[in-house]
């Protein structure tokens, strides 16, 4: 799918909310609705700098804002803990409407503690960076960190209604708009061979084109997440790069050092791509296809593969594991995917090695 300058449509309808595209209108009148008797910001410090004036500049309604410290390594029971207190010190009740203004951090921890606080207050989620515009504005998983492992604790909730606006895009610097390159670049290789190969033959592609394509990434995992809700069976291939890219995330965690979610997330996706390979599942061609495109936009950094022991370790506390074995989602050829194999540990170590060697 070669995608054109068009601006995309106002909106694409999930069954029990819809996603809005730069509807600034819309927006408004949900959140000046007299149905809800005061309206709560949750922000992260830097989206409190950055981006809450441009929430401010397009509303007239009062609002109270709630931040907390910016980061994955703050999305933890604490920070809820925190952001509960403030809630009771706000007196925020029932009918009180929470906007989540932020990135993947804001949506996941801030959408928990709203799904639950007194048992549910209804939600909006304005995402504020790439990685969370194309991947978490979709699908209702809401969650957060347990002793710097990915996501243990969580729920499933969907917003009321997702509000995109790529006004919020100018506030990032240019590291962070690649950091959502991963996930568009997952979305080709589970379910759109035809832009990968486009954007494979023209490296400029994803630079230029990636506010565009932002509405064909959401497309691609709501034509899914609708399909499996809960994540039971073919959802699953949304983790394509995850087992190993949360794995080496989390080590980051505990490190102490600052690797964002995309650039994890890269490294898994080569590491799985050479599992696919070894399964059968993909060609020599398509693995060195995917492992040079894939370091030609995020570098190549074999220091997060130097402890393949503990990242194995790692992976064991994956949420999709059964039975004790580690569960992979895998590419069938560049476009398409498979859900629920079973990798031998050798094979894991092999491609963190396969990772690590030189081009």
């Amino acid at each position: 799918m070669i995608l054109t300058d068009t601006k995309p449509k106002n909106y694409i309808s999930a069954a029990q909310y819809q996603v809005h595209f730069e509807d600034w209108d819309t927006l408004r009148s949900i959140i000046e609705d007299p149905i809800y008797s005061q309206v709560l910001v949750i922000a992260d410090e830097n989206t409190e700098k950055l981006c809450l004036h441009i929430l401010f500049e397009n509303i007239a309604r009062q609002v109270r804002v709630l931040t907390f410290p910016a980061g994955e390594k703050h999305k933890n029971l604490m920070t809820c803990h925190m952001i509960f207190e403030k809630m009771l010190q706000k007196n925020i009740d029932r009918n009180c409407l929470v906007v989540l203004l932020g990135g993947g951090v804001v949506g996941d921890m801030g959408g928990f503690c709203s799904a639950t606080f007194k048992r549910g207050l209804p939600f909006i989620y304005l995402p504020t960076t790439l990685l969370s515009q194309v991947d978490a504005s979709i699908g209702g998983k809401l969650g957060v960190d347990v002793n710097g492992i990915k996501n243990v604790a969580g729920i499933f909730q969907n917003p009321k209604n997702v509000f995109v606006f790529t006004e919020f895009l100018q506030t990032l610097p240019e590291i962070h708009i690649r950091n959502g390159f991963a996930e568009m670049i997952k979305h080709w290789l589970i379910a759109d061979r035809e832009t990968f190969d486009t954007a494979h033959a023209h490296r400029d592609f994803i630079y230029k084109n990636y506010k565009n394509c932002i509405e064909s990434s959401l497309q691609i995992k709501l034509n899914i997440t609708e399909k499996d809700p809960k994540e039971k069976g073919i959802r699953k291939i949304l983790n394509f790069g995850h087992t190993i890219g949360h794995a080496i995330e989390s080590l980051s965690i505990l490190k102490s050092e600052d690797l964002l979610h995309g650039e994890a997330i890269a490294i898994g996706m080569i590491c799985e791509s050479y599992i696919s390979y070894r399964m059968n599942l993909l060609s020599e061609e398509e693995i060195f296809k995917i492992r040079e495109y894939i370091i030609s936009i995020f570098g190549h950094h074999p220091k997060w593969v130097n402890d393949p022991a503990f990242l194995v370790e790692l992976m064991y506390h994956d949420k999709k594991n059964r039975n004790g074995k580690i569960q992979f989602s895998l590419l069938e050829g560049i476009g398409y995917a498979v859900y629920n194999w079973e990798i031998p540990e050798d094979i894991i170590y092999e491609s963190l090695y396969f990772y690590k060697q030189k081009l």
